[in-house]
């Protein structure tokens, strides 16, 4: 295939404004709503009443539902409807994509005709170009000889440049109803690699994916159960990972994920993933000012030798709907929700939930400066389990057949802010006190999906319901209490909060040994961030045992440099000391290291290491000797602002 011509493939700005929206017609009266009259101004204007042609030159604009034109000159048969106009044209539709050119051929519509040395400047920020264009009255646009990019054309200082990446082809099709741009005999361009040759592919607008994987042929053992190993020859294994997101509208949004592979031991075989467990997902979203609604599933792949597919959930669908009204109650704001979840599993325990649930927040300010903020929410769900005796924890499971739950649950917060000089800066020390009130639940009698994994921290201390997920939720009434100090100095801040709660009632709890809540005074946790600049950040959160003054949970991040160039070291250990059964919340240590050092302005050499410090001694199940590398990369990347 032979490379079009440069000229009809100049991606860069062109020497004309387009013509202003809604610009005004001089000496002309406002147009009637839905008329489809064509109004036009210019400088000087010739009339042939015999051919009924009208000539406008000199800053020509015409208009007409939305659509509009500009040119040096425009010639309009008004008998034949056919409109030609050159010299420095900008034509732009509704959408406000914009298109230019030398000559164009259009209808009186101004909605399709030809163009030659075309280029279209799409609303979303990318154009292409063409020797000539077509667009027809659905707003489809065709070129030949083309060209398209999504990127900047100049530099920082309006400098033309080429583009990161652009793709020639001999067709290209934009279809704005679909934001998507189709291509036929399409060539990638990349301004750091060799051109890339395809002969058929479709681009969108206003979304993007990616896909990769690995594939080979080699003897693998298809029953890793089985103490007996059984080969086979020639068998092909492989794996494969992807996401995409597109932006349907303003509002709208699809997304997914895919991570598959063809056996348990195929990624840590070729060193690709230490993950014990890849997840597929499917989502699409609303999200306007007011409202949230998602439809979402996924489902996961076991790695682990010992655990059985058939265990893993399949949930299809999830849906979440939400919608806040404010000020419909003395001035608070309510928010509603429903939620509905379906896990399926094929050879294990299948739950069904759905619950509707409406809050009611109200934040208001004394004149003594004291925020004080009202809380009552309630809730109502219904619960389906079936084979619950396949769950091997037996606080997971419920009981078989129809349940239900309501829920109520009431709360006061106060926060009482005093700020004064520090060391010739600024502090700020903030109590804070929280009184929760909620009655006796039937928490036992229904399944536990996903409120398994119970940790306390400063995220979750003054929370509502202090489990995640929505199948527990604390039916205690208790009091929360702590504080929080900030100083802002030149140059440095330091931000640390800490706080405990105390339950008001004797019933039991819900929550296992270990977790920092299973007595009335939970334990004391907190966090402790100091940043100098935006070169040093150290933050450490911590849980210290109520009794013995243990550390139950130690986790330090710190990061030095800026961000072309950085270092970063997190360390965690998690010392609860919980029931071996309960395989959610067993102990944990870990190091994380990563770096990155840009060497040019575009690239830059990274790495990253996660290492599993757990032994036997911290978890009984684990298979780490206590220094096993579990992920880890090394690579160079080349970044700019398109790619």
């Amino acid at each position: 295939m032979l490379a079009a011509p440069a000229a009809a493939q100049d991606l860069q700005n062109r020497a004309v404004a387009p013509p202003v929206q809604d610009a005004p017609v001089p000496n002309a009266p406002p147009p009637a709503i839905g008329d489809d009259q064509v109004q036009f101004s210019a400088s000087g204007l010739e009339y042939d009443t015999n051919a009924d042609v009208v000539t406008a030159t000199g800053e020509v604009r015409m208009f007409r539902q939305g659509d509009r034109l500009r040119a040096d000159k425009v010639v309009w048969n008004r008998k034949t409807g056919k409109v030609v106009a050159t010299g420095n044209i900008a034509v732009t539709n509704p959408e406000g994509d914009i298109a230019y050119g030398d000559e164009i051929n259009l209808t009186d519509s101004l909605k399709d005709g030809v163009i030659d040395n075309m280029l279209v400047v799409l609303e979303q920020g990318g154009r292409l170009a063409a020797a000539q264009g077509t667009r027809d009255l659905n707003g489809t646009v065709e070129l030949r000889t083309a060209a398209y990019t999504p990127c900047a054309v100049t530099n920082s200082a309006g400098c033309p440049k080429e583009p990161t990446w652009k793709i020639t082809a001999v067709r290209v099709t934009y279809r704005p109803e679909r934001q998507r741009i189709y291509y036929s005999g399409a060539k990638l361009h990349l301004s750091v690699l060799p051109m890339l040759q395809a002969d058929y592919s479709a681009l969108g607008t206003s979304g993007a994916f990616r896909i990769s994987g690995y594939a080979t042929e080699s003897r693998r053992s298809d029953d890793l159960s089985s103490a007996t190993l059984t080969d086979t020859e020639r068998a092909f294994r492989g794996y494969i990972d992807g996401i995409a997101r597109y932006q349907l509208s303003p509002n709208w949004t699809a997304s997914g994920s895919l991570r598959l592979t063809t056996d348990r031991t195929f990624l840590r075989r070729y060193d690709i993933s230490r993950d014990d467990r890849l997840r597929s997902t499917a989502s699409l979203e609303r999200i306007d000012d007011s409202s949230y609604f998602a439809l979402t599933g996924w489902v996961v792949q076991t790695l682990r030798v010992n655990d059985q597919q058939g265990m893993q959930p399949i949930a299809l669908p999830e849906l979440d709907y939400r919608k806040r009204f404010t000020d419909p109650l003395l001035g608070g704001r309510l928010q509603l929700q429903l939620n509905t979840l379906a896990l399926t599993r094929t050879d294990g325990q299948d739950t069904q939930r759905a619950f509707a649930s409406v809050q009611w927040d109200l934040r208001k300010l004394t004149k003594w400066g004291q925020e004080v903020t009202f809380t009552a929410l309630a809730r109502a769900d219904a619960y389906i389990t079936n084979d619950t005796l396949s769950t091997a924890v037996a606080s997971y499971r419920g009981i078989e057949g129809f349940r239900g739950r309501a829920i109520g649950a009431a709360a006061v917060d106060v926060k009482w802010p005093f700020i004064g000089t520090f060391l010739g800066g600024t502090q700020r020390f903030t109590p804070r006190v929280q009184i929760v009130a909620s009655p006796k639940l039937a928490n036992g009698s229904l399944p536990n999906e996903d409120s398994r994994a119970v940790d306390l921290d400063t995220s979750n201390l003054f929370a509502l319901n202090r489990f995640a997920g929505y199948d527990r939720f604390e039916d205690s009434s208790r009091a929360t209490y702590g504080a929080e100090w900030a100083v802002d100095l030149p140059g440095i801040t330091l931000d640390a909060t800490i706080g405990q709660s105390y339950r008001l009632d004797a019933r039991p709890s819900l929550f296992a040994d270990g977790t920092g809540l299973s007595d009335r005074f939970s334990d004391v946790v907190g966090r402790t961030e100091l940043r100098f600049r935006d070169f040093v950040s150290l933050t450490h959160r911590y849980r210290v045992d109520k009794d013995s003054f243990a550390v139950r949970r130690n986790e330090l991040d710190a990061t030095i440099g800026s961000r072309a160039s950085y270092f970063l070291v997190g360390y965690l250990r998690l010392n609860r000391d919980i029931f071996p059964a309960i395989e959610d919340l067993q102990d944990r240590e870990e190091l994380r290291v990563g770096g990155r050092v840009q060497f040019a302005r575009f690239w830059s050499a990274f790495g990253s290491a996660v290492v599993d410090m757990t032994n036997k001694f911290e978890d009984p199940t684990s298979q780490s000797d206590g220094f096993d590398p579990i992920r880890h990369r090394l690579g160079v990347q080349y970044e700019d602002d398109c790619l």
